[in-house]
C-alpha cells in the first residue's frame, strides 16, 4: 500500500513537472465588449487566444474594416509594473515573414515562423486566408515566451 502511494505521488509529480517545462501558466482570460464589437465590423474570421499567460490589465482593440485588406489589432497589457504586452495583429492576406525567423510546426500541420530579438518574441503564421503576427514584449527576458511556449500559446487560439 505504501509503495503504491509513493509511486502514485511520483507519477503525478513527474506529469506535472514535464507539463510545465513547455507550458504557459494560464492566469487569465478576457471577455471584453469592445473586442466583440470591433470583430463584428470585420468580414474576416479572426482567431484570438482563449487563455492568457497573465492577467489582462488593459486592452486596446482596433478593427480596420476599410481598405484593400481588412485587419485587426489587439494589444493586451499586464500590470504596469510587469512591463509585459501581447500584441496580436490579424490581416486579410499574407504578412511578410521576418528575415531571421525559424520555421516551426503549429497544430494540425500549419507552419509558423518564430523569431526572438532582445525583449520581443514573435510568431507569424497564416490560417484560412488570415495572417497573424503575435508579439510577446517583456522587459524581463526571463518571462519571455520560449519557442515551445509560444507554439503552445498559439495553438489555443480560437
Amino acid at each position: 500500500m505504501w509503495k503504491s502511494i509513493v509511486l502514485l505521488g511520483f507519477v503525478a509529480l513527474s506529469i506535472l513537472l514535464s507539463g510545465c517545462a513547455h507550458h504557459i501558466d494560464a492566469e487569465s482570460t478576457f471577455n471584453d465588449k469592445e473586442v466583440a464589437a470591433d470583430l463584428e465590423e470585420l468580414s474576416i474570421d479572426v482567431k484570438l487566444p482563449t487563455i492568457l499567460p497573465f492577467e489582462a490589465y488593459k486592452l486596446m482593440s482596433t478593427a480596420y474594416p476599410e481598405g484593400k485588406a481588412q485587419s485587426y489589432s489587439l494589444n493586451i497589457f499586464a500590470r504596469p509594473e510587469d512591463k509585459e504586452v501581447l500584441a496580436i495583429t490579424a490581416v486579410e492576406g499574407t504578412l511578410r515573414v521576418p528575415l531571421q525567423a525559424e520555421e516551426v510546426e503549429l497544430e494540425v500541420g500549419e507552419v509558423g515562423y518564430y523569431s526572438e530579438q532582445g525583449d520581443v518574441a514573435s510568431v507569424v503564421w497564416e490560417d484560412a486566408g488570415v495572417s497573424y503576427q503575435v508579439q510577446h514584449i517583456c522587459e524581463e527576458n526571463s518571462k519571455l515566451f520560449t519557442k515551445q511556449g509560444f507554439i503552445t500559446f498559439i495553438n489555443q487560439f480560437e
